[in-house]
């Protein structure tokens, strides 16, 4: 992967992808924590319209990135979301469960 991931979101014409990446968490995240991970991820320039859901001892997050490949945006999505909960503060992120990403479409998220 080159160091080309981290220019600016307006300055970087690859294309775009939905990437969802999914993480085991050691206690329920409330919604303070969910908006201070929306908060960081945003807070990066590398992602836009972050959405996270928190099921069944798991959190989801959905990203819009830039990449030249599912495989280099699943991986930017993954860095990503791990930062943002580490910078948000909470400390209950665990193991990465599952990650991939889609050509954005309008209103298509991945599966």
């Amino acid at each position: 992967m080159s160091g080309s991931i981290w220019r600016p979101w307006r300055q970087d014409e690859r294309p775009v992808w939905w990437a969802w990446v999914q993480h085991e968490v050691a206690a329920p995240l409330d919604e303070t924590d969910l908006d201070a991970v929306r908060k960081q991820a945003h807070d990066t320039g590398l992602t836009r319209h972050v959405l996270l859901t928190e099921a069944g001892g798991t959190v989801s997050a959905y990203l819009l990135v830039k990449a030249d490949s599912a495989e280099e945006a699943a991986h930017v999505a993954l860095r990503v979301v791990e930062a943002a909960h580490r910078e948000a503060g909470h400390g209950l992120l665990g193991r990465s469960l599952r990650r991939s990403a889609l050509p954005q479409r309008a209103g298509r998220l991945p599966e």
